[in-house]
């Protein structure tokens, strides 16, 4: 105990030694325990006033434009990282031209986007077991207006890349969780009055763009450096971006093939009952803690972007080892915490609707910890750009995964075995990322 007591003390006297840090941290803090409410009351109140059928058929749908996402080239992770390193270094010209460039590639993104989308309309053929219960024009509708909702993130972008590179993650984190919060609140108690899910994608469209406006306004007031313009932009940058950004791209798409693909896959074969109980499992006992270590994670990564930016390579060492102790203390009491009463607390939030198999917890609760530490391990490595190895290693291992997952269901349409070829994959993925995370800081050490 004295041994947790210390880490503990170390590494938050570590975390608030800045004014920006308590913000963030802060702002990480609250955002995520008030987005857990909200998960935690969603799916249960959705259940309620639209229906279990309903519930299913709305994760599916939610899932179908962030599988069309696999192709967004996403360069503003590279690019918020380099720019807080070039910040650090005081040379905001460099910071200025990566993000003109950034927002060159992310205009090609969309114009990329779009003629994705104009392939997927043409495909006529789709005979999804789970749609089947929607009116053909009505889910026109629906997918037009999640769709759009995707154009106004992809633009949005641009904004979270300014705030985010000068620190200003709480920003970010307070207008995601206020958007969030009431469109699931308006979606949720619009079921009193109707009962077709072009309203809930009529609510998620309107905060998508409220939340973009809000972003542009911070844009405005917050930025002193950066520039709305072409004059920086170079062949030679975007390239570099590319470069740097294929190992976060890589990361990205690995969750979108883990996640939204898996959800995607069962629509196809399993009924809107079955996608329902599946998405709430993995809400409560995958989506809650990898969200939580996932915003701590992007304060951290501002961190060592910043130290290397200072050249504080030892500092990074000492952050780095304190932040491992802390996490591993977390992830052991979640563990814990979830195989004793996780079932109980399953069954009171959702009255009983579905029925928990002990198995199908177990290996979600092994997924997410394997997720966790990786994203832990690598998180120096990915805050300097030097993830590209790690980031296609990861997609390689959630590819195989995931075919190997849709022919579990072709041939035997067993969940339980699917899920853990899931399982496993993301197991060898954290076992490369930890043996390439040693090598490089054995490098580092010699280099020092």
């Amino acid at each position: 105990m004295e041994f947790i007591k210390g880490n503990l003390i170390k590494i938050t006297q570590m975390f608030f030694k800045t004014s920006r840090l308590k913000k963030n941290i802060f702002s990480v803090i609250s955002v995520t325990s008030f987005k857990i409410l909200t998960q935690i009351f969603f799916p249960p109140l959705m259940i309620f006033f639209w229906g279990v059928d309903n519930f299913g058929i709305w994760v599916f749908l939610i899932s179908i434009p962030s599988i069309i996402q696999i192709f967004n080239f996403n360069l503003t992770d590279a690019s918020i990282n380099q720019m807080a390193i070039y910040n650090a270094q005081k040379k905001y010209k460099d910071s200025n031209k990566i993000f003109q460039n950034t927002i060159v590639f992310v205009l090609l993104n969309i114009l990329f986007f779009s003629m994705l989308l104009i392939i997927f309309n043409l495909v006529k053929d789709f005979d999804f077991t789970i749609l089947n219960q929607i009116d053909v024009e009505d889910l026109k509708i629906i997918l037009i207006l999640l769709f759009s909702s995707v154009y106004l993130k992809l633009f949005e972008s641009i904004f979270t890349t300014s705030l985010y590179s000068i620190g200003k993650i709480n920003i970010g984190n307070n207008l995601e969780i206020t958007t969030d919060f009431f469109a699931k609140f308006l979606i949720i108690f619009s079921g009193i009055f109707y009962n077709n899910l072009i309203v809930p994608a009529l609510i998620y469209f309107i905060f998508n763009l409220l939340r973009f406006l809000f972003k542009f306004y911070f844009f405005i007031k917050l930025n002193n450096q950066l520039n709305l313009s072409f004059k920086y932009v170079s062949k030679k940058i975007i390239i570099r971006l590319i470069k740097l950004s294929i190992g976060h791209m890589s990361d990205i798409w690995s969750n979108l093939i883990r996640h939204s693909g898996v959800i995607f896959i069962i629509g196809i074969f399993l009924n809107p009952y079955m996608v329902g109980y599946i998405s709430t499992v993995k809400t409560l006992f995958y989506f809650f803690p990898t969200s939580f270590f996932l915003k701590i994670n992007s304060v951290s990564s501002y961190e060592f972007s910043n130290l290397f930016g200072k050249k504080k390579f030892n500092s990074i060492k000492k952050f780095f080892f304190k932040y491992i102790k802390i996490i591993l203390i977390f992830i052991l009491s979640y563990f814990i915490i979830s195989i004793l009463i996780g079932p109980y607390v399953y069954k009171i939030w959702l009255n009983n609707e579905y029925q928990l198999k002990t198995l199908f917890l177990l290996i979600i609760i092994i997924d997410a910890c394997m997720f966790i530490l990786r994203q832990v391990m690598i998180s120096p490595l990915t805050a300097i750009n030097k993830n590209i190895t790690l980031g296609i290693s990861d997609l390689i291992f959630a590819i195989i995964g995931i075919m190997l997952f849709f022919l579990s269901f072709y041939f035997e349409n067993d969940y339980i075995y699917a899920f853990t070829l899931v399982a496993i994959f993301s197991s060898l993925s954290l076992v490369f990322s930890l043996i390439y995370s040693l090598f490089f800081f054995k490098k580092m050490k010699k280099d020092l």
